[in-house]
């Protein structure tokens, strides 16, 4: 079960980002990358704006307390998870939420970018094992099983990793 980080393919008028994990953001493009704004699809459902978003905080934390982790990638991990927190919360994963603001989804792929790279600089742990072993074994969907496991992970590590989840 191998994850899929930071690619980005141009198909027609659409380029399409799968970062993190298998989920897939399909975005318009604007005229060029020069300065114009990106949007995301509308139809994406709230439910994967949710789980995805999740997911990538998974990547992100997990990279707060990796034994080949930084300051760099720590600094990473922590604007990607404000990144990705304050997408969520302005979409309004509810339903509630504009999901055709483009600053909202700016900050989503800025942030899925930004954990996707922590993904991929430094080794995971048991968080990313357990989910693994868990989806690999019961062909449980990816990005909602780390959203179940995460609050249980990071409990468990932060009476072991206090110094690395106190910076969040």
């Amino acid at each position: 079960n191998r994850e899929v980080n930071n690619v980005v393919v141009r198909s027609g008028g659409s380029i399409i980002f799968s970062t993190a994990a298998a989920n897939v953001l399909r975005v318009s493009m604007l005229g060029g990358l020069g300065g114009d704004s990106l949007t995301v699809n509308a139809t994406l459902p709230a439910t994967i704006r949710l789980t995805s978003g999740i997911n990538a905080i998974a990547h992100a934390a997990e990279g707060l307390y990796a034994h080949d982790g930084n300051p760099i990638t720590a600094l990473m991990a922590e604007e990607g998870i404000r990144a990705i927190a304050g997408a969520l919360d302005r979409f309004g994963v509810s339903g509630a939420g504009n999901v055709d603001d483009t600053e909202s989804s700016s900050l989503a792929l800025y942030g899925a970018w930004l954990c996707g790279t922590v993904l991929g600089s430094v080794a995971m742990g048991l968080h990313h094992k357990l989910c693994h072993t868990l989806g690999g074994s019961f062909d449980l969907p990816h990005a909602e099983t780390h959203t179940v496991m995460l609050p249980h992970t990071l409990a468990y590590n932060a009476l072991h990793a206090r110094d690395g989840l106190a910076r969040t």
